[in-house]
């Protein structure tokens, strides 16, 4: 007998219920705050490390160009030919992903030498500010090119800001 009253008040208490599709228009309907999202992170402008090969596919390789270093890490690097003054080119890694910027303004190799200012996609901004000309001791200068010189990168992006510390060389940039 207990068996046979099981289905009778499964069915009892089915007919009390409201039906699927109502209750779901009821909560579509709803009048209730939806709850906030969370706040999207955004990207922190964490400089990474450029390599030869990073470069060599984002045909990065000109005549001359210049590097800035922080110990042995290349976190930004930018070419331009001798013959075109008209601009130059650069690349950088944040937060993982390569970033493409050009030169601001005119000036091809020798803008590059003094410090530079990069602009790319989304407010990118990238200047290279020398703090401090290197010594050259060597008359005439050293067969690898100008020496090394102390300088500050800073990175720009929707209001952030980050500046690293360490060295910015110049002069003939290896083959492809």
């Amino acid at each position: 007998m207990k068996f046979a009253l099981a289905p009778v008040a499964l069915l009892a208490l089915a007919a009390c219920s409201d039906p699927i599709e109502e209750r779901a228009d009821e909560t579509l309907t709803s009048s209730a705050d939806p709850t906030p999202a969370a706040p999207v992170s955004q990207a922190t402008l964490v400089p990474g490390i450029l390599d030869e090969g990073l470069r060599r596919d984002r045909n990065l390789m000109g005549e001359l160009g210049c590097v800035f270093s922080r110990g042995n890490e290349v976190l930004f690097a930018a070419v331009a030919n001798s013959a075109n003054i008209e601009g130059g080119e650069g690349l950088v890694v944040l937060d993982g992903q390569p970033e493409e910027v050009s030169l601001d303004g005119d000036g091809g190799y020798n803008a590059l030498q003094s410090a530079a200012s990069f602009t790319g996609e989304g407010g990118l901004s990238v200047d290279i500010m020398v703090t401090q000309e290197a010594e050259i001791r060597e008359t005439p200068a050293p067969a690898t090119g100008p020496a090394p010189m102390v300088a500050t990168m800073t990175l720009a992006r929707g209001g952030q800001e980050v500046s690293v510390e360490g060295r910015y060389e110049c002069g003939s940039q290896p083959e492809a």
